[in-house]
């Protein structure tokens, strides 16, 4: 019997194989096709040619499955999505016509899904042509504007964009799990099921939604890739209205790379009931009244966010380009300049898929651009910055790419955008998190104040507790105003803990909002909290709504 099994099998891997080359050999050879056309072909009078070209298809299997109080309220399955992606550059290396040195391309949402070449090549023409004409568009408003404006001599020099080294690797998608409507539709009307004890919650749902995918690129350079690039994400949502009326909205998530990598039933159903018993908790809790100005231990979550919304922006780690034309402050420091404190040193690494036993998302092999990253990139060293995450476009201070314009992930569009992949903030001190509480008693009972706050979370609805100086005693809040920790408080961070706290996160495209959803997966590595001297807290605003005329019949 075994011996069966293991030929059944062997021959299920030899045609889930032999599928895959056929795929390959016609994807890319209607890419090719329509890629020479394109560079030969793509031509209007007293216009520049193209000079270089980057196409990418997906082609992977979705599923969206929502289900409310345990019933499924909407369920999709496409067993086949193909998506399309055109970057159509023309005049040259030296002026290109991509006015806001964003690298955004032409999407088109979808592309045929049978295996007929006449009709792939039609999808990509179309798009090419689109994006063709409107990046002429653009170079002419970029002209008009250089000739209104006076760029420093240092971006004077600069090239529009850079040259790379052809690079052709290709890797077959072996995804553990395949995609199994039924059991995912039950797994969600389990776990929504939870909510029913929760009878203060409503809105609430859980949906799952997975796009297993793999990607092939193509530019006119020579550089061919597939790569599989794959997300889930499991989502659980609630609302609760407390005794005021505040409605309070918030959401929890577990993002990993495939289905296989999703926590068991148990672990789900635990943290979905954790979840729903905090907001339901935060909903009874008493909103701050009071302006408060002291210490502040942040943890977990909390600290993900602050080195997320501090270290990818133009002040932080991402190289920017001004965008000819407008008035925005880059402010990309210069390398060797301290940005953070200097017990924290930051590494990106874009091959780590896992820590401490946890899952990590957003390893890839190559860039959406066919540039290969090293696998552990050196970007913060003791608080001095090192280095930038950068793409072709050059910048003043980061000239050349290392291969972090990553390929979004998402069943609906393709999109392009410089991000990290794992981004690991280690730190030479830590404490632990007992010596932690007792500092922040200890300095909020140095400033005569009666309570210190620990805060935990701050997306969604925040999770904030008061903490009493004496008895330690911990008292959940709600409505709270934060003041934002800055860059600039990074520089001079109290304390730091000395364990880690892993956090796996969906990013949008920085430049191309759309109202699209999220598609870059990145996780953090941070330590497990950050002790600040002075942080404001006030109250907030809270929407407020009058109680429904008819009880919740889930309120017996």
């Amino acid at each position: 019997m075994k011996k069966i099994f293991i030929t059944i099998l062997s021959i299920i891997v030899i045609f889930s194989a032999n599928a895959q080359n056929n795929n390959d050999a016609i994807i890319f050879e209607a890419m090719k096709t329509e890629l020479v056309r394109s560079m030969d072909s793509l031509r209007m009078p007293n216009m520049p040619d193209p000079f270089f070209i980057n196409f990418i298809v997906s082609e992977g299997e979705a599923v969206n499955v929502t289900a409310s109080l345990g019933g499924v309220i909407a369920s999709r399955h496409d067993p086949i999505v193909r998506s399309f992606f055109s970057r159509v550059m023309t005049e040259s290396n030296e002026l290109t016509n991509d006015i806001a040195f964003n690298n955004q391309g032409t999407a088109q949402n979808t592309l045929a899904i049978d295996n007929d070449i006449d009709q792939l090549r039609r999808g990509i023409w179309r798009a090419a042509d689109v994006d063709y004409k409107r990046g002429l568009a653009m170079l002419t408003n970029k002209k008009n504007a250089l000739r209104r404006i006076n760029l420093t001599p240092a971006e004077e020099a600069l090239l529009d964009y850079n040259t790379a080294v052809p690079v052709e690797k290709i890797i077959h998608a072996n995804f553990p799990v395949s995609v199994n409507l039924p059991e995912l539709e039950a797994l969600c009307e389990v776990l929504s099921a939870q909510f029913r004890n929760y009878p203060e919650l409503y809105a609430s749902n859980v949906n799952v939604s997975a796009f297993q995918s793999v990607f092939y690129n193509l530019t006119s350079e020579g550089t061919k890739t597939k790569q599989p690039l794959s997300q889930v994400v499991l989502r659980a949502f609630a609302r609760v209205r407390a005794a005021d009326g505040a409605v309070l909205s918030d959401f929890m998530e577990v993002i990993v790379n495939d289905l296989s990598k999703l926590p068991s039933k148990e672990e789900l159903i635990a943290q979905v009931n954790t979840f729903a018993s905090e907001l339901q908790a935060v909903g009874a809790a008493q909103p701050i009244t009071e302006y408060y100005s002291g210490p502040v231990l942040f943890e977990g979550d909390a600290v993900a966010d602050i080195f997320l919304s501090n270290l990818l922006t133009p002040q932080g780690l991402n190289a920017y380009r001004r965008p000819i034309g407008q008035n925005i402050n880059i402010r990309n420091l210069p390398i060797g300049r301290r940005i953070i404190d200097t017990r924290f040193t930051v590494y990106n690494h874009t091959q780590k898929t896992e820590f401490n036993g946890q899952s990590l998302v957003g390893a890839y092999a190559v860039d959406g651009e066919g540039v290969v990253p090293q696998s552990s990139q050196l970007l913060v060293e003791n608080g001095m910055l090192r280095n930038f995450l950068n793409n072709r476009i050059p910048t003043l201070n980061a000239s050349t790419s290392n291969g972090n314009e990553r390929i979004g992930v998402n069943p609906a569009f393709i999109t392009t955008d410089v991000k990290p992949s794992v981004l690991e903030i280690q730190t030479s001190e830590g404490l632990s998190g007992q010596e932690l509480r007792a500092r922040l008693l200890e300095m909020a009972k140095a400033e005569g104040l009666d309570y210190a706050y620990i805060v935990r979370k701050t997306s969604g609805v925040t999770r904030i507790y008061q903490v009493d100086v004496n008895t330690g005693a911990e008292t959940m809040m709600r409505s709270p105003d934060i003041e934002r920790v800055s860059l600039r408080a990074l520089k001079r961070v109290d304390a730091v803990a000395s364990d880690m706290f892993v956090a796996n996160r969906l990013l949008r495209n920085t430049h191309n909002q759309e109202g699209r959803a999220a598609a870059f997966p990145v996780s953090l590595i941070v330590p497990n909290a950050l002790l600040f001297q002075d942080i404001e807290i006030n109250s907030s605003n809270a929407t407020l709504e009058t109680k429904p005329v008819v009880r919740n019949p889930l309120q017996r």
